[in-house]
């Protein structure tokens, strides 16, 4: 039987940052994913000013210095001095992400799916590996998760389409109609955009939410005909990060924020603090900390839309409009990028 410092299942963000900083700091790390190919995942792209600090620029494909943020009754644009929010390819990122950790010594194992966990061991393609440590990195359906005995009640369903061609702005809409308090987004990337929307499954079936986004679709005249269809589910039930010897990280924990679906940034910065708690018990996941507050934060903004739904649209509107005052906008620029 093989065995490791530190068994990671899943090669997405969270899991090759909490590699690489192991491997850097002497542990023997392997990372077992189920794709053939790490990086390629369905996923809006967006990233803020906070990614900054852990990520190459040459991965970004598009930067952006303003959003149009658009209702039914209205459109504003909110504006920075400088960009604040990005796009990139997740599969360049991937790459760019396995090579930091291949480079600091960590094994990363493609088609290698987990299907059986023990208190010490994992099972990937019929090889059992043993482990000191495990990190769960395998998203919002995470094997490691479900072996913890943690229920998974508050997601997000994400859709969206790949749509060739140039796209200017980057855009967020409010429809309280067709998306409830979630929303729908225009992503643009150097030759086409991720168009999408996402919405709580407790409060409207991912049925709905389809049938609603086309109608968005077809009333903004956006041809969606052929164009690649994605559907993937967000997690942001968060319970705890620290099991014993096992641990989550990203959407396998539900560091997703609730309010924005935004995951990436989470999940590097929780793959980086557990890497450093396992290498250092002693270690006090300040930074880590520091997120979820304001995790919670977003999501006591989202309680208030859900017990006042029927007030959702009137609330919203009046929203947006305050948006229009410099110092309101960059109270919001700061919630999301902060």
């Amino acid at each position: 039987m093989e065995k490791y410092d530190v068994a990671v299942v899943g090669a997405g963000p969270g899991g090759l940052k909490a590699a690489e900083t192991l491997a850097k700091n002497g542990k023997k790390v392997i990372v077992l994913e189920k794709n053939s190919i790490v990086g390629p995942k369905v996923c809006a792209g967006g990233l803020t000013t906070k990614d900054e600090s852990l990520i190459d620029k040459s991965i970004i494909q598009r930067s952006f210095d303003s959003v149009v943020v658009r209702s039914k009754r209205q459109s504003i644009v909110i504006r920075d001095k400088k960009p604040f929010v990005y796009t990139t390819s997740r599969k360049d990122f991937g790459q760019w992400q396995l090579k930091q950790a291949e480079k600091a010594g960590a094994e990363v194992r493609v088609n290698s799916n987990v299907t059986k966990l023990k208190e010490n061991s994992v099972f990937a393609d019929g090889n059992e590996i043993a482990f000191d440590c495990l990190i769960g990195a395998d998203g919002s359906n995470s094997i490691v998760r479900k072996f913890l005995g943690l229920g998974n009640e508050k997601t997000h369903m994400a859709i969206q389409y790949i749509i060739r061609g140039r796209f200017n702005d980057m855009e967020i809409i409010f429809d309280a109609d067709k998306f409830g308090y979630g929303y729908a987004w225009v992503f643009p990337y150097k030759n086409y955009a991720s168009i999408g929307c996402g919405m709580d499954l407790r409060h409207m079936k991912t049925s709905v939410l389809k049938q609603n986004f086309h109608r968005w679709l077809d009333e903004r005249k956006i041809d969606y005909a052929g164009a690649r269809f994605e559907a993937f589910l967000i997690n942001y039930d968060f319970r705890g990060f620290e099991f014993g010897n096992k641990f989550l990280i990203g959407d396998a924990a539900g560091f997703t924020s609730g309010l924005s679906g935004e995951g990436i940034y989470s999940a590097m910065l929780s793959g980086d603090e557990v890497a450093k708690k396992i290498i250092n018990n002693d270690y006090d996941c300040e930074k880590l900390n520091g997120y979820l507050k304001i995790k919670n934060l977003h999501e006591k903004i989202l309680g208030f839309m859900e017990r006042h739904r029927k007030m959702l649209k009137i609330n919203q509107e009046i929203g947006i409009f305050l948006l229009r005052s410099d110092f309101i906008a960059k109270k919001a620029i700061s919630l999301v990028t902060g």
